[in-house]
């Protein structure tokens, strides 16, 4: 009993402890085993009544009770623990409590992490992807000094695209760790957790810290500090399930952003074509109109400057000629008023007379922009 673990009593029909092993006094806060002998153990509990209400009873008609229960060592400090009654046939019963502190807060850091993939899965970009994962590592760690750092093709580096408020504060008042560092480039380029202990991968002399640089994919490196003198087993498999669901949420971003992107294409070359086609209509109707009329020359060309404008395409037409002395005579034109109010010299002006120039020495077809203010 002594060597075992598990916290160990021996307890009177009433609660009161017969025999106890030194695990079960460190469990509920006694200063040794004299101190707890005599002593009624379950008001240590946080719900005391609970013994005379639910557990004795239970342990009367059935000769056994299992459940978690919650130890109160004042100051607001509680532990879950998990704790075993079975009756003995002399009258008393045996007490086998078990600390069960660290599985609840694995199983919370677990719930956490399914939270933290749902934001991370509906974030809608890069940047949105890395503060997600910050903020995940944040929640479910007790450490608060994380960065994450994607990869940058353009420039063969890894930049920091998100990083917590505590990191953000050390970086500004201490002489920082470079967070470009070796260490986290060598778990990119490896592909491979990374872990660097106390001194070795240090913010400034004063402040050392533990790091653990975890690969995202191809993407970049999540990395997180802790003055802990290193990360448990039970950590490094957390972060790593959180490396994997960030680089899960940047494949989906990625595809996204291309998906969009191929899109845009496609309606923009849909446009085109509605245009071309547009256009190809109105050139058919402006020839055949032209040649099924009998007017003059100045009326065929006023005719193809009105249909010009008249269609939706066009604001303004007009048809010049260019004189041996670059001076751009306009024989017909035709503006759209509500177009450019107040502008019925547009066809005379200098962008007009120097895109008649450019067309007139060209053999292509001249395309240019005009910035109205």
């Amino acid at each position: 009993i002594e060597a075992a673990n598990d916290g160990i009593a021996i307890l009177s029909e009433s609660g009161r402890i017969q025999s106890v092993n030194d695990a079960f006094v460190t469990l509920f806060g006694y200063d040794g085993q004299e101190s707890a002998e005599g002593a009624t153990w379950h008001q240590q509990l946080v719900d005391p009544e609970r013994f005379e209400l639910d557990i004795q009873p239970t342990v009367d008609s059935q000769g056994a009770w299992r459940g978690e229960l919650s130890v109160d060592f004042g100051s607001g400090t509680t532990i879950p623990v998990d704790v075993s009654l079975t009756a003995l046939a002399s009258g008393p019963f045996v007490c086998v409590a078990r600390d069960v502190s660290d599985q609840r807060a694995h199983e919370q850091r677990l719930t956490a992490l399914v939270e933290a993939n749902r934001t991370l899965i509906e974030a809608p970009d890069r940047h949105a992807v890395s503060e997600a994962a910050v903020d995940a590592v944040v929640t479910i760690l007790d450490t608060d000094i994380v960065c994450v750092r994607l990869y940058d093709d353009t420039t063969n580096e890894l930049d920091r695209t998100a990083i917590s408020r505590a990191a953000s504060e050390l970086l500004q008042s201490e002489v920082a760790y470079d967070l470009s560092a070796s260490t986290a480039g060598r778990a990119f380029r490896a592909g491979q957790t990374v872990r660097t202990e106390s001194g070795d991968d240090a913010y400034s002399t004063d402040t050392e810290l533990s790091g653990l640089h975890i690969p995202i994919g191809d993407f970049g490196v999540l990395s997180v500090f802790s003055e802990a003198d290193e990360f448990d087993r039970k950590t490094v498999q957390l972060v790593e399930l959180v490396s994997e669901s960030t680089r899960a949420a940047l494949v989906g971003t990625e595809r996204e952003q291309r998906l969009r992107t191929r899109t845009a294409e496609l309606q923009q070359r849909k446009e085109e074509l509605t245009a071309t086609d547009e256009v190809n209509t109105l050139v058919r109707d402006v020839i055949r109109s032209v040649l099924n009329s009998s007017v003059s020359r100045t009326e065929v060309q006023q005719q193809v400057c009105d249909r010009l404008v008249g269609s939706d395409r066009f604001d303004a037409a007009w048809i010049a000629s260019v004189d041996d002395d670059d001076t751009v005579a306009v024989e017909q034109d035709a503006v759209d008023p509500a177009a450019f109010p107040g502008q019925e010299g547009f066809v005379h002006s200098p962008f007009a007379n120097e895109l008649v120039r450019a067309a007139n020495s060209s053999t292509k077809t001249v395309v240019r922009r005009r910035q109205f203010e």
